[in-house]
């Protein structure tokens, strides 16, 4: 086995702790009290006492998706439950959308760390294929790189503006003036046409890789992968967090539970 799992949640950082792995097996209860903790807060910038509520509003907008994009939807939110937890970063969006049954718009996720400087996180999932554990998550974090900048260079199809988003959900996260006003700044900058390039940011792209067997072969190559990918990024500053997920049911069940239903999906 490539990972040493102890109990069921096991994190690796290499390069300075700027790459981080995480094998999930199942959730311990350290992990359980994060979720408790912060779910409410996370989607909606609610009070953990408002759960119920915010766990309803969630299903009636997960039960309407297809299955990738169920996995999408739980990939996201653990990156946001990791940032919050181990990087001890601000989240300063939300996991939620602002519009009801939209598509989501922006960034997945605006982050500020200890010294306020701002991040943005891109996440992005599949199945573990045929090709290499390594190999699945270099892609992943390839399209996390070109999706932020698409973004914020003002190339991206949907012809959304990312930081007018992010300057939105600022607001009900009572972000500070100063992040506020880099936000707006970006925005007008970005309507007149003035992008941005990627190496004036930075990122955090993440990579979720679901696996419902054992992980059968050691890709013993997979950080060195990944270190490759992580050189060939020309960002300001980069973290890169990759997860390996014995499917996606392992954080739905706990949320049922949360919710007081223990029926299948």
């Amino acid at each position: 086995c490539l990972f040493e799992v102890d109990d069921m949640i096991n994190v690796q950082k290499y390069e300075e702790d700027f790459i981080h792995i995480i094998q999930i097996e199942e959730l311990n209860e350290k992990w359980k009290g994060f979720i408790k903790e912060d779910f409410s807060s996370i989607c909606l910038n609610w009070d953990k006492e408002e759960i119920e509520s915010v766990l309803k509003r969630f299903w009636q907008s997960y039960e309407k998706k297809d299955d990738n994009t169920k996995k999408g939807m739980i990939a996201e939110f653990f990156a946001h439950l990791y940032l919050r937890n181990e990087l001890k970063f601000e989240q300063k969006s939300l996991f939620s959308n602002l519009e009801e049954n939209s598509i989501k718009k922006g960034f997945d996720g605006v982050y500020q760390d200890t010294e306020n400087k701002i991040w943005i996180m891109e996440s992005k999932s599949g199945n573990l294929k045929k090709i290499s554990l390594g190999s699945e998550h270099v892609n992943n974090l390839n399209d996390g790189y070109i999706g932020i900048s698409k973004k914020i260079s003002g190339k991206d199809v949907n012809n959304n503006n990312p930081w007018l988003n992010a300057l939105h959900h600022s607001k009900i996260i009572d972000g500070s003036e100063e992040l506020q006003k880099i936000l707006k700044k970006r925005s007008k900058e970005l309507i007149h046409g003035d992008g941005m390039n990627i190496s004036e940011i930075n990122i955090i792209p993440t990579s979720t890789v679901y696996f419902e067997n054992e992980l059968e072969n050691e890709d013993l190559n997979m950080i060195e992968k990944i270190k490759n990918k992580k050189e060939k990024m020309k960002c300001m500053n980069l973290i890169i967090v990759c997860v390996n997920k014995r499917k996606k049911e392992i954080l739905v069940e706990y949320l049922r539970e949360l919710s007081g239903d223990n029926s299948d999906e």
